[in-house]
């Protein structure tokens, strides 16, 4: 996998197939709690079902990074949000499998997520978050 910041066009660039998809509307006016919120609880859905029995890595650029269970109760900060959240502001953040094969990518610089790996897509084809209607970047 190749990470390249501060690009316009496809910062991530995983030999595994990906979809992108443009979540500039939900920001700042465009905000949504709910939209937000489903985002989050189908994340934790697609998570379990990746690694029932594995550890997944939470990786914020130049910040704490940390591995987590996902079975277990999600820590969260003094606002009750996700210290890594998959809905990004302003940071480039991974969420990855133990074996570098399924992951997010949510890139607070251009607004968007990239989903790749056969299983996570799969995941996300079956649940697909509110945000992704309609939003998938043309590769």
């Amino acid at each position: 996998m190749q990470f390249t910041p501060h690009l316009k066009h496809w910062i991530l660039s995983p030999k595994f197939e990906q979809k992108k998809f443009n979540l500039s509307k939900f920001y700042n006016d465009g905000f949504c709690n709910d939209a937000y919120n489903n985002l989050h609880e189908l994340a934790v859905y697609w998570f379990k079902n990746l690694a029932p029995q594995q550890r997944l890595y939470a990786l914020d650029w130049q910040h704490t990074c940390y591995s987590f269970n996902p079975n277990l109760p999600f820590e969260k900060d003094e606002f009750d949000e996700w210290y890594v959240s998959v809905f990004a502001n302003g940071d480039y953040i991974f969420f990855l499998t133990e074996d570098f094969k399924n992951g997010l990518f949510c890139d607070g610089i251009n607004l968007t997520i990239s989903l790749f790996g056969k299983e996570l897509l799969a995941l996300c084809q079956a649940k697909t978050p509110v945000m992704f209607v309609d939003t998938e970047v043309a590769q």
